[in-house]
């Protein structure tokens, strides 16, 4: 129950936001624009709040947090009284109506801007982007990289982080061909590796560009020793205490913390006989694992122990900070390069490019928005400003019905003269609402399916 309250307080908190100042961006371009609005709405169906302004417009926060709209004045939606005329949508010129239209979308690349912005002029720690191993017989291992290469930058553009290594990567890994890394090696010399793409990798929320690669970070080995007991658990029946060092299971060698959670994993409801160092003297305990399903159906062991708290090394951690303006400039760029990867993204699945599974829809970002609001403050912040960027770049694409569609119709009118008929209009707005609610019905089945196989 709290998990699902959790999850919707994520998801209602970022809707209502990335919402609020959608509608808000048309909302204030109207009235700027001298277009009277009857109504400003913050999602649909009965009405929670509401309130009247000075001017007439009515001011709503609905039931359902799943959009918003601004209705203004407008012949073609019904009787306008001859008041109101000179303030009606339709009859601004086309240039009005399209930066009416276009300062939604705009207004939520500029939100992620400002995002970025704060985000990164507050500095960031992140995590170093040193080769902690490499697959047998991947992608990077042809390449020639080695365990303790640092990624120092990618073709020709400096990486202070895996992150940044991700976001300059996963543009490249969707097609064939090559790229290049630049990396110090463990000596300290600075080498070239190529990467080779012999035809396009498949990333999803399963396999990152890394893992396609066939590389994992440098991670430092956490030591098995325990930082923490739930209470009822198996761990705390059986006798551990905080600060016990496991050394063995079932007379194996325990070497680092996942280790230990591996083998409490693959032995539910199994005796594990357990060798501890508790203030330098050896203690036995048999512990038996409790069972637990995950969303797939699977079944894992779970003795309630958690880790105790340690240091990440200074070689592994940096303190990545900007000043204003270099901030406002990251900032810009990464709004740019995550528009740029949605754009591509989009048009891939469109020609069939990338594997249409990658599409996801309301529960899949409730999901997400669940997923980073447990992480953090910091991630779920930029998990949002993520979202934003995806809502103005999608409300951009020319189809009929959303903004993009609109901005179409009216950049034909100034190019024309006149107003394309009503009558195709309305036809390519059918069409429009048609095509997104196929592209809907598939992103919501994809959701469903991952649900039910346990991979959201």
């Amino acid at each position: 129950m709290l998990e699902i309250l959790h999850t919707t307080i994520a998801i209602i908190v970022a809707l209502g936001i990335l919402v609020g100042i959608h509608e808000w961006g048309h909302f204030i371009v109207a009235r700027m624009c001298g277009v009277k609005v009857l109504k400003f709405s913050i999602g649909f169906g009965q009405s929670l709040y509401s309130w009247v302004d000075k001017k007439g417009t009515e001011f709503v926060i609905a039931w359902i947090p799943l959009g918003g709209f601004v209705k203004m004045v407008d012949e073609r939606e019904g009787d306008v009284k001859p008041d109101d005329l000179p303030y009606a949508f339709n009859r601004k010129p086309a240039a009005q109506r399209i930066a009416i239209v276009a300062a939604g979308p705009l207004i939520n690349l500029i939100f992620a801007v400002l995002v970025y912005w704060a985000v990164f002029l507050g500095g960031q720690e992140v995590l170093a982007p040193f080769v902690g191993s490499v697959e047998q017989d991947s992608i990077a291992q042809e390449s020639g990289l080695q365990p303790g290469d640092e990624v120092i930058s990618i073709e020709g553009d400096p990486v202070l982080s895996w992150d940044e290594v991700v976001e300059k990567i996963v543009m490249r890994v969707l097609e064939p061909g090559s790229f290049t890394f630049t990396v110090r090696d463990s000596t300290g010399q600075e080498k070239t590796r190529v990467i080779n793409l012999t035809k396009a990798l498949v990333i999803n929320e399963k396999v990152d560009p890394l893992q396609a690669l066939g590389i994992k970070p440098e991670q430092p080995t956490i030591p098995p020793i325990v930082g923490d007991l739930v209470d009822g658990g198996a761990g705390l029946k059986a006798g551990l205490q905080l600060g016990d060092e496991i050394l063995k299971a079932n007379d194996q060698l325990v070497s680092d913390w996942m280790a230990w959670v591996e083998i409490i994993r693959a032995n539910p409801e199994q005796a594990i006989h357990l060798e501890v160092d508790r203030n330098n003297t050896l203690v036995e305990i048999d512990v038996i694992p409790a069972v637990k399903q995950d969303k797939s159906g699977a079944t894992y062991g779970y003795v309630g122990v958690g880790v105790k708290p340690f240091e990440w090394p200074d070689r592994l951690i940096r303190k990545v900070t900007y000043n204003p303006a270099e901030a406002l400039i990251v900032a810009i760029q990464k709004t740019w390069d995550t528009s740029v990867l949605i754009i591509t993204s989009t048009w891939k699945l469109v020609v069939g490019d990338l594997a249409r599974d990658n599409l996801g829809g309301p529960i899949m970002i409730a999901s997400l928005a669940s997923h980073y609001a447990e992480i953090g403050l910091l991630p779920y912040i930029m998990f949002v400003a993520y979202i934003s960027i995806v809502l103005g770049i999608m409300n951009l694409l020319p189809i009929p019905v959303l903004d993009g569609g609109h901005i179409l119709f009216y950049l034909v009118e100034l190019i024309i003269g006149k107003p394309i008929p009503e009558k195709i209009q309305e036809g390519l707005m059918k069409m429009g609402l048609t095509l997104l609610l196929l592209v809907m019905s598939f992103a919501i089945f994809n959701d469903v399916s991952r649900f039910t196989s346990g991979s959201l």
